[in-house]
């Protein structure tokens, strides 16, 4: 296995693999969904694969005496870059990170030179017991040196504002 110490990524946000077309942009899923956590004073392990199987364990220390420790832990089975093979799922749940409990599901596949990818979220905000539910679907294509791109992902909150993004763009 791995372990990793110190700031990493949490187990949750790299069971995303590369479902999130705009990792790292505007249009991250982060705008609008809890989860993507970089933990500073975290202790990571990853199993040996099993095959096209792994599990992952962060826990994350949250450094003053009002916050919880956190733990995150993910499953996943495949290939994320969908390069070995053409199937990529994973399940996660965050316990108290940052002040959430969620939980997301993902898979990605590739047919006829198309990556699809969706994810399911829920989560709940721990001190106040907002709850939020959403869906991400994402599909990419390449043709030549150009990848193309588009991602829908939705946010229903209880008793609050629904939201939702659409984000298209293209890779040279």
């Amino acid at each position: 296995g791995t372990v990793l110490l110190g700031k990493n990524d949490t187990v949750t946000k790299q069971s995303q693999g590369k479902v999130d077309l705009f990792s790292d942009y505007e249009a991250d899923i982060k705008v609008l969904w809890k989860g993507e956590n970089r933990m500073a004073d975290s202790l990571t392990y990853f199993t040996p694969k099993f095959g096209l199987l792994q599990a992952g364990l962060t826990y994350s220390a949250e450094g003053d005496a009002d916050s919880d420790d956190g733990i995150s832990a993910a499953v996943t089975y495949g290939d994320a870059k969908l390069k070995k093979n053409n199937f990529f799922a994973s399940v996660a749940v965050d316990s108290e990170v940052k002040g959430y409990d969620v939980f997301r599901a993902t898979v990605a596949t590739k047919f006829a030179g198309i990556k699809f990818g969706a994810m399911l979220q829920t989560q709940e905000e721990v001190g106040s017991g907002k709850e939020l539910d959403g869906v991400m679907v994402s599909a990419a294509y390449k043709i030549n040196s150009v990848t193309l791109k588009g991602q829908v992902q939705t946010a229903e909150v209880d008793g609050g504002d629904d939201k939702s993004g659409i984000s298209a763009g293209l890779d040279y």
